[in-house]
């Protein structure tokens, strides 16, 4: 290498190590502002939910605070010492919050914080689902405005529908993406005819006795239109030539 050559070749690497800088920058980008969104997103509903002081909402709000009361004390889902009949996931979230707390009246604020970080995560799943389809800022604007719609209300109440935004939203990612993996995995599949490979032996004796008799009647039609192209007699010349 001549002595020319070598600030050349460092220059060539600085400009390339700047490049990916600015490429992991950008992509650095986009994750922390759905960060920062789902963060104040969070901080924001937790704060205006404390604006509500009290149930509004019974006796749904009461059902998934005893719910929620009974797991924390060991004795499971049920409504005192009857059946809760509904789902599992949002009690399971109140009760370590509910055990902590000591009681219901400290957990209650707690309560809201835990509706507005589950509500706020669900712009996560959305994330995801965008990039699918569009550029990771657009995404990320997608993202902020699933969290800004009126069903953010219900974060000021003790109700399923913070967690059901949230478990809907990876739900339907999952279908996606359990969608997407078959069509990758058709795509490994390699024809042994393609690529090359010979069949076994009874597997290649099964498809020439498929083959057989379409090859039987393919004969039998080439020699049909080959009997149809033979030149035939013409009455007019041969009658001319006879003496």
């Amino acid at each position: 290498m001549t002595p020319e050559a070598s600030p050349q070749l460092a220059g060539r690497l600085r400009i390339a190590e700047s490049r990916a800088r600015a490429d992991r920058a950008a992509a650095r980008g986009p994750v922390l502002a759905l960060a920062s969104i789902v963060v104040l997103a969070a901080i924001g509903y937790a704060a205006l939910a404390q604006l509500v002081d009290m149930p509004l909402l019974n006796p749904d709000e009461l059902r998934y605070t005893i719910a929620a009361r009974g797991v924390a004390e060991g004795e499971w889902l049920n409504l005192r010492g009857d059946a809760y009949g509904y789902g599992a996931v949002y009690p399971l979230v109140l009760a370590p919050i509910l055990a902590l707390a000591g009681g219901v009246e400290a957990a209650y604020p707690l309560f809201k914080v835990a509706n507005a970080l589950l509500f706020a995560l669900a712009a996560v799943p959305i994330y995801l689902l965008a990039r699918r389809l569009l550029p990771p800022w657009w995404s990320v604007a997608v993202a902020a405005m699933s969290l800004a719609i009126p069903s953010s209300i219900y974060t000021s109440l003790v109700l399923t529908e913070s967690a059901a935004y949230l478990t809907s939203s990876i739900a339907l990612l999952a279908v996606v993406l359990a969608l997407e993996r078959p069509r990758q995995r058709r795509g490994r599949i390699r024809d042994p005819l393609v690529a090359g490979d010979r069949l076994p032996d009874h597997a290649a004796d099964v498809a020439e006795g498929d083959h057989a008799p379409h090859a039987g009647r393919d004969r039998g039609r080439d020699q049909e239109r080959a009997g149809d192209r033979e030149p035939r007699p013409q009455l007019g010349r041969q009658a001319h030539d006879s003496p």
